[in-house]
């Protein structure tokens, strides 16, 4: 979900931000982080305006689920 948007908004540039991440923490022995959590800090800093309306759309979306009787 965020993987997408990341990629869209920064026109593919994300993949080599993530790229850096993942190689720095593999050369360095560290444990390397999941993309979508690291999509979402990318977001967070460099697109905070189009992840809030992303999540406003998504919570507006969302549907309660339906109890069977």
């Amino acid at each position: 979900m965020y993987f997408n948007l990341a990629m869209e908004l920064s026109d593919n540039v994300f993949a080599w931000y993530l790229c850096g991440i993942l190689t720095s923490c593999s050369e360095n022995g560290y444990e390397c982080p999941d993309p979508e959590a690291e999509a979402l800090t990318y977001l967070e800093i460099f697109h905070a305006d189009a992840l809030a309306e992303k999540q406003e759309a998504d919570a507006n979306n969302a549907t309660p689920e339906l109890e069977l009787s």
